[in-house]
């Protein structure tokens, strides 16, 4: 099977935690798609990088990576996000009909804890992809709502 991997399994390292001896075949792009940084419908303190696919993404492109995995990891659910397929473009000028996860329900623009974000830009420096596409995710990730601390026990500063 084929994987789209965009934000955080760019990282090299994040990629083999969540899909276990995989493959990059390729980089890639989807069209009409962006990378956003998305609270959920039952989170809004925090952030998850989503892939939108809707009218407003219209003419742009999101980069990421196509990976072959074994097929039981397609069984994979994570609480908050979906499976959609989608086919993207390689830069080795083939296309590829891949799977990804996008969020359930996204919500307001909010950025996602430093621990998760540290791997979407090590990610981006990775792969190489165009100055200009990288400068828009960060961009997209200053324009977001901070997220929110964690409350400190009562009596503690």
């Amino acid at each position: 099977m084929l994987y789209f991997g965009y934000c955080t399994f760019l990282n090299r390292s994040e990629l083999e935690r969540y899909l276990p001896g995989s493959e990059v075949i390729a980089q890639a792009y989807a069209t009409n798609h962006r990378v956003e940084f998305r609270g959920s419908d039952t989170r809004d303190d925090r952030g998850w990088c989503h892939l939108e696919g809707g009218p407003s993404a219209a003419g742009q492109r999101a980069y990421g990576i196509v990976v072959r995995h074994a097929p039981e990891l397609f069984e994979t659910d994570y609480q908050g996000f979906d499976r959609v397929f989608l086919t993207v473009y390689g830069t080795d000028g083939a296309t590829y009909d891949c799977w990804t996860y996008v969020m359930s329900a996204p919500r307001d623009h909010v950025r996602p804890p430093d621990d998760y974000w540290r791997d979407v830009p090590l990610g981006l420096e990775q792969w190489e992809f165009p100055a200009e596409y990288v400068e828009a995710v960060l961009d997209t990730y200053r324009s977001a709502r901070p997220a929110r601390s964690e409350p400190k026990p009562e009596g503690r500063t």
